[in-house]
């Protein structure tokens, strides 16, 4: 279970990060 947990972690951190470069990118184009 603890195993999971961890990947679960993961996930959520490389979506969060995908998410600030696609701020970053809006911030750019304007």
């Amino acid at each position: 279970m603890g195993h999971s947990t961890t990947n679960f972690k993961v996930i959520r951190y490389m979506s969060f990060s995908r998410v600030r470069e696609q701020e970053q990118m809006f911030f750019n184009l304007r």
